[in-house]
């Protein structure tokens, strides 16, 4: 967590808002707080996953719908599996898997070209 009461919280042990235990792992980015940052010789990196839209179109139209973004901070190099995004996913109120799918896409791909469904802890 960065600055002020998040903090102390982490401290603690606790949650800001909530009298339950500190998350361990990745964290739900607030709206207004600010990106984290990396070092060049840090293995984390953050998860942003589109949800609660649909896609619309074929091939290059391809495109995301009415969707909004939740960004997941910390995740770690060794120990990333796809699993963390059921995770993330309870997290934002999905709690039933089989009511979602999960994609990714590719790096430098587009929706119409990249998107890869993801179903297994290889992907």
């Amino acid at each position: 967590m960065t600055g002020g009461n998040g903090a102390a919280a982490a401290t603690a042990g606790m949650e800001n808002t909530r009298n339950e235990p500190a998350r361990k792992g990745p964290k739900l980015r607030r709206p207004n707080d600010p990106p984290a940052r990396y070092g060049p010789l840090e293995e984390e990196f953050t998860v942003e996953i589109n949800y609660s839209g649909f896609l619309c179109g074929f091939g290059a139209a391809k495109s995301y719908v009415d969707g909004k973004q939740a960004r997941f901070d910390g995740c770690e190099a060794d120990t990333w599996s796809p699993l963390w995004l059921t995770d993330f996913m309870d997290q934002l109120g999905y709690r039933d898997r089989d009511k979602y799918t999960l994609y990714r896409l590719l790096p430098g791909k587009d929706l119409g070209s990249g998107l890869r469904i993801i179903d297994r802890d290889v992907d």
